[in-house]
């Protein structure tokens, strides 16, 4: 049974992500020990695999941890004595850097831009939610390894970026190309949380 970190959790819609050394897995609130959703709580977890995905579930808190609502991650020094406090020696190490702060959704589209000019579909791929969704015509795609594939297919694979307008929307950045000799224009919108795309859209012109 893996040990984990709660990286995030976000209770306004119920999801989260538990990361396990380098893997992460997407975790929805009802998986969630209500005690272990807290970004930054130490877990024990199982691992399912749905479909593509393979999810957190049966998350609850690692035995002998306490998380308090006051800290922003499991380990912050929340009502610890303050050094020039009699009755106990001050504590002397360094509590690590917190995490950085996600990305903004339109510098995570102007990412995904990049990476796509260059080729990069490994790089592109990261962008995206362990459970993202993408959207091409009538079809969906679900997780990162099956939007990896379809990539170098995406009409803005190796499209120079002065070639796009790009524009931020409230959750998201919208991405309009122009036709070119060799392709039909189009548009994709980007659903951004957290710092990761979690859902978009592929419509070239005329398949609206």
């Amino acid at each position: 049974m893996p040990i984990g970190r709660m990286k995030w959790f976000d209770p306004r819609t119920g999801e989260g992500v538990v990361e396990h050394g380098t893997r992460e897995y997407p975790v929805r609130g009802r998986d969630v020990q209500p005690a272990a959703r807290v970004t930054g709580a130490r877990v024990r977890f199982d691992v399912l695999r749905d479909g593509e995905i393979e999810r957190a579930v049966a998350v609850r808190l690692r035995e002998g941890t306490r998380v308090s609502n006051r800290q922003r991650r499991f380990g912050d020094l929340v009502g610890a004595a303050r050094p020039e406090e009699k009755g106990r020696p001050p504590l002397t190490h360094r509590h690590p850097d917190p995490d950085p702060l996600p990305l903004p959704p339109l510098e995570v589209a102007r990412r995904w831009l990049i990476a796509m000019e260059e080729r990069d579909a490994e790089a592109a791929a990261g962008l995206y939610a362990p459970d993202a969704r993408l959207h091409v015509g009538s079809g969906t795609l679900e997780g990162r390894r099956r939007i990896r594939g379809y990539l170098p297919a995406c009409p803005l694979f190796g499209m120079g970026t002065e070639e796009v307008e790009l524009t931020g929307e409230e959750e998201g950045a919208r991405v309009a190309w122009h036709p070119t000799e060799d392709a039909p224009g189009g548009e994709s919108r980007l659903r951004v949380q957290h710092g990761w795309i979690v859902e978009q859209w592929i419509v070239p012109s005329g398949t609206e």
